[in-house]
């Protein structure tokens, strides 16, 4: 169960950093945020499946990151996903 639900948060991460990333975002800074959100739920999942420690934390951060890069990579890139939210639900900076 534990590794099933990293690999599922981490399907939706890219989801997760289209939206909260402006359309002028660089790649690099998506990367980057990628990493952090893949810190995050890692972190959260080892604490809440009880197993804090240093080995159970990295992986779930590595599973969280490598399932979140497959899916930017083989399925929200390809099929255009991400760029659709960045243009319609991405925060697009003061538009007023």
């Amino acid at each position: 169960m534990h590794a099933d639900l990293l690999i599922l948060i981490g399907i939706l991460t890219p989801l997760l950093v289209a939206i909260v990333a402006s359309v002028k975002t660089s790649s690099q800074m998506k990367g980057i945020l990628a990493l952090i959100v893949s810190v995050v739920i890692g972190l959260a999942t080892a604490y809440a499946s009880d197993l804090v420690s240093a080995a159970n934390v990295l992986g779930s951060i590595l599973a969280a990151y490598g399932a979140a890069q497959v899916a930017y990579t083989a399925l929200f890139k390809p099929l255009g996903i991400t760029s659709w939210i960045l243009d319609n639900l991405g925060s697009k900076g003061d538009s007023a």
